[in-house]
């Protein structure tokens, strides 16, 4: 007797040697992009924190930091929230062949 489960069982071999590749493997060739989102560095602080010159000149790189540090983390947020959706795109496609299967 011929079970058409059987022969799904003995046809994925065929397309992956082994299920470590299989992991691997994905979509030939794809690889899913970095973000380029340029996180900013920490100012050192001053020298001396009893020059008011220094101090004041720190805070201002303080607050250009905290400015910077703000839209690095929303391109972060966009980048999750943008990757968020494709994943969604390719669950939905993945239900949608293992529906097709039954």
């Amino acid at each position: 007797m011929f079970r058409p489960i059987a022969a799904v069982a003995l046809a994925l071999p065929l397309a992956y040697a082994d299920e470590a590749h299989a992991a691997e493997a994905g979509v030939p060739g794809f690889t899913y992009p970095d973000h380029a989102c340029v996180k900013p560095a920490k100012p050192p602080k001053p020298f001396n924190p009893n020059d008011a010159r220094m101090v004041d000149a720190y805070n201002a790189k303080v607050d250009a930091y905290n400015s910077q540090l703000d839209v690095y983390v929303a391109c972060i947020k966009a980048y999750v929230d943008s990757a968020n959706v494709d994943i969604e795109k390719i669950q939905a496609k993945k239900r949608a062949a293992i529906e097709h299967t039954h």
